[in-house]
């Protein structure tokens, strides 16, 4: 059984000035890989509000369930 988890994407612009926040997204996926994955085509796909930068993935972190635990 596939079980989905959410992940927390933290992203930044590679030109992004010095104090500038940076993005955080939340995906369902079932890795964290997948997680990434599934970000990396948000922050890319053409007419997306992000296509005008190019944004690096700073962290993947599993927020739901909590780690170890299943839904």
């Amino acid at each position: 059984m596939l079980r989905h988890r959410v992940y927390r994407i933290t992203a930044r612009a590679a030109a992004a000035s010095i104090g500038e926040e940076a993005l955080v997204r939340h995906v369902f996926a079932a890795s964290g890989g997948a997680a990434a994955e599934h970000a990396r085509g948000m922050f890319s796909r053409p007419g997306s509000v992000y296509q005008d930068s190019d944004y690096r993935i700073i962290s993947v972190e599993q927020v739901l369930p909590e780690p170890g635990e299943f839904l």
